[in-house]
């Protein structure tokens, strides 16, 4: 039987099949040369399949993630009890740094006095409001309505009766060396209801954000 010659795909030498390695497509002669080339091809082919593979995994995770993103934002642009927790969020840390010097509304305490204290993690003060939000949501951001307060006046006072009149107590007193009597009074009320739109709040949400930007630069 007359044996099958086939090219040598490196060297272009024809010899027998059957001598010569072969892959699905190629064949070439059994010198060392021409086998370390032919190795060297196929790594390199199966190598940019892979990278080819691995781009376009990431080119569908990247969109997937864009898809995602722009579902959240569509979802959280319509979600107003998102927007009111990132607005208190931001109003929060704006109440803390204006009252940064001050001492606790309520108790008093000093920055030194609280500090040198055992206190839970999440830091030495809160944003307490005079009038609580659930009860007087139009004043949620009113800023003479929310001032520095320390952990243990703010946290856990309306559990025990004595103690919350024990704060209540403190904070109207020391709200009205604040900010006056007048205001405080006009804290007390009455008031109309107030619904901020979603729009409403994002406006609001950027205000304090960038407020409280210019003073972390200044505090630098």
């Amino acid at each position: 039987m007359k044996p099958i010659l086939k090219k040598c795909c490196i060297c272009g030498v024809k010899s027998d099949i059957k001598s010569m390695l072969t892959t699905e497509f190629r064949a070439c002669c059994r010198t060392t040369e021409c086998a370390t080339k032919l190795h060297e091809q196929l790594r390199i082919k199966e190598q940019a399949k892979r990278d080819k593979a691995e781009a376009k995994r990431k080119q569908e995770d990247k969109e997937f993630k864009q898809e995602t993103k722009r579902r959240k934002k569509k979802l959280l642009s319509t979600d107003r009890n998102h927007w009111i927790a990132q607005v208190q969020f931001e109003f929060n840390r704006f109440i803390r740094y204006r009252d940064r010097l001050d001492n606790c509304i309520s108790c008093g305490r000093t920055n030194g006095e609280v500090e040198n204290g055992t206190w839970r993690p999440g830091g030495y003060w809160d944003a307490g409001h005079y009038k609580s939000r659930g009860a007087f949501p139009e004043l949620r951001f009113v800023e003479d309505n929310c001032h520095k307060q320390c952990k243990c006046c703010n946290g856990g006072s309306g559990k025990y009766q004595h103690k919350d009149r024990t704060v209540s107590q403190g904070y109207t007193q020391r709200l009205r060396e604040k900010i006056g009597k007048g205001r405080v009074d006009w804290l007390n009320g009455p008031h109309c209801p107030l619904k901020p739109t979603i729009e409403e709040l994002m406006v609001l949400h950027r205000y304090y954000k960038d407020k409280n930007k210019v003073i972390k630069e200044e505090l630098i």
